[in-house]
């Protein structure tokens, strides 16, 4: 017989705040072996296109960079929203008890 465990808030918000920073560190990386920017810039334009702000003071050059953005930004929204969706999840969950 198995047991089904319930997963709780805690366990689930930690692992998609862990996959943030790992995008985040990865980003941060590839940008900065592949356009050969400062950690800090590179930093900066990991974080600003995981977030969809997306200013443009730094654009990547490479058609590899450019597709590595795009694929940052859809995989960066889908954890966000899934971010979003476990903090109002329990949010409402907490308001019914």
């Amino acid at each position: 017989m198995l047991i089904k465990r319930r997963r709780t808030f805690g366990a689930d918000f930690s692992i998609v705040i862990m996959f943030f920073v790992f995008l985040l560190l990865s980003a941060t990386l590839f940008y900065h072996l592949a356009e050969d920017w400062s950690l800090v810039d590179s930093f900066y334009f990991s974080s600003t296109t995981l977030i969809t702000i997306g200013h443009a003071e730094l654009l990547p050059s490479s058609d590899l960079s450019k597709l590595f953005t795009v694929f940052l930004s859809f995989v960066g929204v889908s954890t966000f929203l899934a971010l979003t969706t476990l903090v109002a999840g329990e949010l409402l969950k907490e308001e019914k008890t």
